[in-house]
């Protein structure tokens, strides 16, 4: 396995780098899933957040996240991406998917059906340092204020996404 990415890093030209991320409400079984779409120069393409009322566990979100992340992508009509998550298990779930049994094997299915809309797609690990964006949008979703899409750099994170892309 790969060592996780320290820092945010631009994808290749002609692809988009989605982080995805989530947050898991332990108690209630709620939770939200967030993605930050970016280009090879850095540059914010497109994000969006998404509450759920019910959720599994932490790991689930993460699969549902980058559910999401897929479906959102090709209603853009992305063709590369390079999907990243800060959950090590579910990179690992999706990395031995044809071997083996979890309560995620559904979504890990519907992620590999998604997957081939696209010309090109990987879904890799990186540290919870490199997707601090998608980590804070995940928690503008509530019961109250279920989905949200940005194709506009969001106000709160513009400060935080100008400072990754100019770190590399």
């Amino acid at each position: 396995m790969e060592r996780a990415a320290k820092r945010w890093k631009k994808p290749l030209q002609g692809y988009l780098k989605i982080i995805t991320d989530a947050a898991f409400y332990d108690e209630s079984k709620q939770g939200a899933t967030s993605c930050v779409m970016r280009d090879h120069s850095g540059a914010f393409y497109a994000t969006q957040a998404k509450w759920y009322d019910k959720g599994f566990d932490a790991c689930s979100m993460e699969a549902l996240a980058c559910k999401d992340s897929l479906i959102f992508a090709s209603q853009l009509g992305v063709q590369n991406v390079a999907v990243e998550t800060d959950c090590l298990q579910l990179v690992q779930l999706w990395n031995k998917r044809d071997s083996q049994r979890s309560i995620i094997d559904s979504t890990l299915k519907e992620i590999a059906e998604l997957s081939l809309a696209f010309q090109s797609f990987t879904l890799s690990f990186v540290s919870r340092i490199c997707n601090k964006v998608a980590h804070s949008l995940a928690k503008e979703v509530s019961a109250s204020h279920r989905s949200e899409t940005w194709h506009v750099t969001p106000t709160c994170m513009y400060d935080q996404i100008v400072f990754e892309a100019s770190a590399e």
